[in-house]
């Protein structure tokens, strides 16, 4: 399960971390977006760290809509005092198409969707697990100079499919639906 959340979680921050907005954005525009990520958390002897890395390139087909690619790479640790108990590389792959409302100004709000192709590695035991994951998000961007802007998502509604490929194993399936501080995530947007 720890796998298919990581995973959900670096595909979404993949699809959802290329979006820019115009100081302006407008038609025929190119940009390049990243981010980069750590998280930590506890509970009682158990610990899990997390590091994200994502860029993306998106092209503006008119002023309201681009498409785009992304690509992504992270890792998930989880240790039971000093005893690793999973570590997991996450790769992914995917496309993008966002909606910016109002792209010609410094401020605007967009919704993104994404489809993308995951792939984990369970380091500890080399099992490989492969999916898919499909999801939606609302956000907003800040240009704060003609070619850098700020952005977050918040929420998403998504489904995700997660396999083993080992024989005869079944698909973990997962839907998420909530616009929570909780899956906030943050980005820069780099317009050429």
């Amino acid at each position: 399960m720890k796998k298919t959340i990581a995973s959900i979680v670096l595909s979404f921050l993949f699809l959802n971390t290329m979006n820019a907005q115009n100081g302006g954005l407008k038609k025929g525009d190119t940009y390049a977006s990243g981010l980069f990520g750590v998280s930590h958390s506890k509970s009682g002897d158990e610990k899990a760290t997390d590091i994200l890395f994502s860029p993306s390139v998106g092209y503006m087909v008119n002023n309201n809509i681009a498409l785009g690619l992304s690509a992504g790479y992270g890792s998930s640790v989880s240790k039971l005092g000093s005893v690793k108990t999973s570590e997991d590389i996450i790769t992914s792959a995917g496309v993008f198409v966002t909606y910016y409302f109002n792209p010609q100004s410094k401020f605007s709000m967009f919704g993104t969707a994404g489809v993308g192709y995951l792939l984990t590695n369970d380091k500890l035991t080399d099992e490989k697990f492969t999916g898919i994951d499909v999801g939606i998000s609302p956000g907003v961007s800040y240009f704060v100079s003609n070619n850098l802007a700020l952005q977050a998502t918040i929420g998403r509604l998504g489904f995700s499919s997660l396999k083993s490929n080992e024989p005869g194993a079944e698909a973990t399936n997962k839907i998420d639906l909530g616009l929570n501080l909780a899956t906030t995530n943050f980005g820069l947007i780099w317009k050429f």
